[in-house]
């Protein structure tokens, strides 16, 4: 804009009309963005001020503001940075850049000053930012994979505003579907074929090669010695390190190590989380389970079990102690970017946030929409346990 100002001002001084040449101060030159990319980028109204009479004298050029334009647009024609100009209405100037100079300029800021645009703005506020968090039962495929991305770019956002962010990610290690992909493992191992188990990947194979190399199967002498809750977390354990290499290859690194459901359980959290909401009478039995029963309106006959009737935890029951732990540390913000298929779990969590004390205001959470892949002219289902599905290291 300031170019454009100084180059009009200098071929305003270069012009003779009416045997006066003609001058003009920066400060009666305005130059302003177009309201509508049709009339450029760039449009002055220095005709119509100048024609009509100089705000510095007074004096006018005895012409038009539309014959004014055009002699001066003439002037003007050869500026390197123009692809274009254009007289429009009583004698408005309309400039259109070059692409190429939009680029360079852009290029050039960005080179050289690589916190441009950087602001304080969230400077001593804290934010803690879950994303990824894939079913660690198989690689991670794509439709868990698009998460990452959403949730570091969030994050380095929130950074470059003056935020402190903690990236991190849970890592459901525990449970039925952990149990039965070592089942599945270990039916393999003992000879059985793959297309038979309940888990049919073929990862499952590189998995099974992997633990017979490890000590623990060395040591073992029989086959019942192992259980399929040892295979199945042993097998989580590989898939995670795999996981996490891949979010690496995408240049997303975490901030602290995985928090692990096990954790919670093993270190009695998730218990002095449920006695908490017990005692504040947010929980009640039914069918010899516990549940948490908010008063909620849109919750109220929705109610979820947080202990089953084998005395065992259920997921919620664990996220909810995850949930505590990331309100404990007082941030100003809670971020969990989730797949569309838990939009049911958003509710909840809100509810039990509120139950907890905490104020559900400073928690958010981001869904993203699923993918579909076609291989050839067939649709292909994500499914860990039947083993179709297109992995993120693949794409």
């Amino acid at each position: 804009r300031h170019q454009i100002k100084k180059n009009i001002g200098e071929a305003i001084s270069k012009l003779t009309i009416n045997d006066q040449r003609l001058t003009i101060n920066d400060s009666e030159i305005e130059v302003t963005r177009s309201s509508d990319p049709k009339f450029g980028d760039y449009t002055t109204n220095v005709a119509l001020r100048f024609a009509q009479g100089k705000p510095s004298d007074g004096r006018k050029t005895k012409q038009s503001p539309l014959e004014f334009a055009r002699v001066l647009t003439d002037s003007l024609k050869d500026l390197p940075y123009v692809s274009k100009l254009e007289v429009a209405g009583p004698g408005f100037i309309n400039f259109f850049i070059k692409p190429e100079i939009w680029q360079k300029e852009i290029s050039d800021v960005l080179t050289s000053d690589k916190k441009y645009g950087a602001s304080q703005i969230g400077k001593g506020k804290k934010a803690r930012v879950e994303f990824v968090s894939a079913n660690p039962t198989g690689p991670l495929h794509f439709g868990n994979a698009r998460g990452g991305p959403i949730g570091d770019s969030l994050a380095n956002v929130l950074e470059f505003t003056g935020w402190h962010v903690i990236r991190e990610y849970y890592h459901n290690d525990v449970g039925g579907q952990v149990d039965k992909l070592g089942q599945s493992i270990l039916n393999i191992m003992k000879g059985q074929k793959l297309e038979d188990q309940e888990y049919k990947g073929e990862y499952l194979l590189d998995l099974a090669r992997e633990i017979r190399g490890m000590k623990f199967w060395k040591k073992s002498v029989e086959y019942p010695e192992l259980t399929a809750a040892l295979v199945g977390s042993t097998s989580v354990r590989i898939l995670l390190k795999q996981i996490l290499s891949d979010t690496r290859a995408m240049g997303i690194i975490f901030d602290q190590e995985p928090y692990s459901e096990s954790r919670f359980i093993d270190k009695g959290i998730t218990k002095e989380v449920i006695d908490k909401l017990s005692k504040k009478g947010f929980l009640k039995e039914k069918d010899d389970a516990l549940w948490f029963a908010p008063s909620d309106e849109f919750l109220k006959d929705r109610e979820t079990v947080v202990v089953k009737s084998d005395g065992n935890y259920t997921y919620f029951a664990n996220d909810i102690a995850y949930h505590n732990l990331k309100f404990e540390s007082n941030p100003d913000l809670v971020v969990d970017v989730f797949g569309a298929n838990h939009h049911g779990h958003v509710p909840r969590l809100q509810a039990v946030i509120k139950a907890l004390g905490y104020d559900v205001s400073r928690f958010q959470v981001i869904l993203y929409q699923w993918v579909r892949f076609k291989r050839g002219g067939e649709l292909i289902k994500m499914s860990k346990r039947s083993g179709t599905f297109v992995t993120a290291r693949e794409v």
